[in-house]
């Protein structure tokens, strides 16, 4: 249902239209509008209470926003934009979108949304109340063409610069920052470093920074002009955007003025959020640091002209929680994440900061892991995907574990076999400081009663059908603190026709695996399962066609293979040719 710029809805506690309540006036149309008319604002710069500004409109830019969304410039005085003697202090500063803009009769005129770039100015962009009030009851897509930054027009750049601004800050305004904000601790460099590592948007703007929002924190009071924050998760990891609120029309709220992520429809969630002061900086633009308080609703729009959402229900999420221990210490973490498709790179950061808490330093060490991710699948069936493993490092053990977990749920999220849910991420990590590593020395069969080295150059006479045994080596590595390993293994050698066969004796921590042949989700829940940990040897014999898994069976290739835990990481690999006897 689309709201109109001046249209009124029958009011029940659910549905309010323009004109029902201050938080939700009627709108001012752009085309009454005229350079010098009133104006006041609302925001907020320091806890929940909500300031109040002057101003007056400078103008409209035609087409600022988009070729259907007009830009309207105002310039402000107050709160933290300029100081009691009304010279700019902070000026417009990131976070202040969604600000509501009055006209004198108290009719919306829209919300603050861009800034002029470079030093802090009392200009403000705005846009107009009409296209945010649609995003309401919006089902449109994105729109072809917007502004990131606007030109200001001649006239009102000879303004500007008669009132004292910069020349350089007068060529355009900039869209506010709206950089999402990851809590827990995490350096920009370390923060950046996960980012790399994954196939997560790139587009986003991933900063460090406020708390985290927590199911039993306080919620915050949603009313326009109120802190508006927006999450993809909260927890121990909160990702959110923060902003302001510019109507309340019963439980619709519209904010920002602008995307966050420009997804269209959205199941981020709302949250109110305690303003803890603005930081005026002179080189990359002001702005507020605010905590996101409890969950109070959820965000079904992200569009071009505003965010919209419903207070009440939240979204359904994905709840990952872990268990960590380094010696006799330990935490429990909980994140909850309400946009699937970032529940594994969220479940790798959550690990990360628990680990970084626990294990406290950037140093080697060792990991052992366990974790199980639990699926709703489209028949409504749950199924849980139980995995362990091992991971070592010489220089940033914390860093290193949990990218299985961020693997095995991207898998599961991306599959392309049936639509699924995953309801949970468990894991279960305890630290050691020891740096348990080593790689496979030698591979030694068993043969007429004794063990006889294997060599590349050798070609293995065995019996097809018979069981071979095996004796492999695990030396550690230069810096280990390993002891050196025998494991044994026994392999059945297939039947086979043909003549040749290949023996493989790989580490776990080598082994790169691709679901090759997996052709339904069972079988995919199957493979995840049966995947390699880091501390095991891995024995394959393989004869006839090509491929291999279930691809090798359909092309009538035969293929055994067996796995033996170790008590440290294993890398490398041996390779040898065996020649099968009938």
């Amino acid at each position: 249902m689309a709201v109109g710029s001046a249209a009124l809805v029958p009011v029940t506690t659910a549905t309010a239209g323009p004109g029902d309540s201050p938080d939700c006036p009627l709108v001012k149309p752009v085309k009454r509008l005229a350079s010098g008319d009133p104006v006041t604002a609302r925001t907020v710069s320091k806890g929940t209470s909500a300031d109040s500004l002057t101003g007056e409109v400078v103008g409209v830019i035609d087409g600022g926003i988009s070729p259907s969304i007009d830009m309207i410039m105002v310039k402000l005085e107050g709160s933290r934009v300029t100081d009691a003697a009304g010279n700019v202090d902070a000026g417009i500063w990131a976070g202040m979108s969604g600000s509501p803009v009055y006209a004198a009769n108290g009719r919306l005129i829209g919300a603050v949304s861009y800034g002029l770039s470079w030093s802090p100015s009392d200009y403000a962009g705005v846009t107009p109340a009409a296209a945010m009030y649609d995003v309401m009851g919006s089902s449109g897509a994105k729109q072809a063409t917007v502004a990131d930054e606007v030109d200001v027009p001649a006239a009102v750049e000879r303004q500007l610069r008669a009132d004292g601004v910069q020349s350089a800050s007068t060529q355009q305004f900039e869209r506010l920052p709206m950089p999402v904000s990851v809590s827990g601790g995490l350096s920009a460099k370390r923060l950046k470093q996960t980012f790399d590592k994954t196939t997560v948007d790139d587009s986003v703007q991933l900063v460090t920074g406020r708390g985290g929002a927590m199911q039993s924190a306080e919620s915050g009071e949603m009313f326009a002009g109120s802190n508006l924050a927006a999450s993809l998760s909260y927890g121990d990891v909160t990702f959110a955007g923060v902003g302001t609120t510019t109507a309340v029309c019963g439980k619709q709220v519209v904010g920002f003025g602008h995307p966050m992520m420009w997804s269209g429809p959205s199941q981020m969630t709302m949250h109110g959020a305690d303003a803890l002061y603005v930081q005026a900086d002179k080189v990359f633009g002001s702005f507020k640091v605010a905590n996101p308080t409890a969950p109070v609703g959820s965000i079904t729009r992200d569009q071009l002209a505003a965010i919209g959402g419903r207070t009440g229900g939240t979204p359904e999420t994905t709840k990952i929680a872990s268990s960590t221990t380094f010696g006799a210490k330990s935490r429990a973490g909980k994140t909850f994440v309400s946009v699937p498709e970032w529940s594994g790179f969220i479940a790798a950061i959550h690990n990360l900061i628990n680990g970084d808490d626990v294990y406290d330093g950037i140093r080697g060490g060792t990991a052992q892991m366990g974790w199980a991710i639990t699926v709703r699948r489209a028949s409504g069936d749950l199924v849980t995907i139980n995995r362990k493993d091992m991971a070592t490092s010489n220089w940033d053990i914390t860093y290193e574990s949990p990218w299985g977990i961020y693997s095995d749920v991207e898998r599961v999220i991306r599959n392309q076999f049936e639509d699924v849910h995953v309801t949970r991420v468990r894991s279960d990590t305890n630290f050691d400081e020891r740096v348990l590593s080593g790689s496979i020395s030698k591979v030694e069969a068993r043969q007429g009663g004794a063990w006889q080295t294997l060599s590349r150059r050798d070609q293995l006479r065995v019996q097809g059908g018979s069981t071979l045994k095996l004796r492999i080596t695990v030396k550690p590595g230069a810096d280990s603190d390993a002891v050196k390993q025998r494991v044994r293994s026994s392999i059945r050698v297939p039947g086979s026709d043909q003549r040749w066969a290949e023996l493989t004796v790989t580490g776990g921590a080598s082994m790169w695996q691709r679901p090759r042949g997996v052709k339904s989700f069972d079988r995919l829940v199957a493979w995840l399962e049966a995947q390699a940990p880091g501390n095991s040897v891995n024995v394959r014999v393989h004869t006839g066609g090509g491929g291999e898994g279930f691809k090798a069976s359909a092309s009538g290739a035969k293929t055994t293979s067996v796995q033996a835990e170790t008590k440290a990481t294993v890398r490398g690999g041996k390779y040898f040719s065996l020649r099968i006897v009938n």
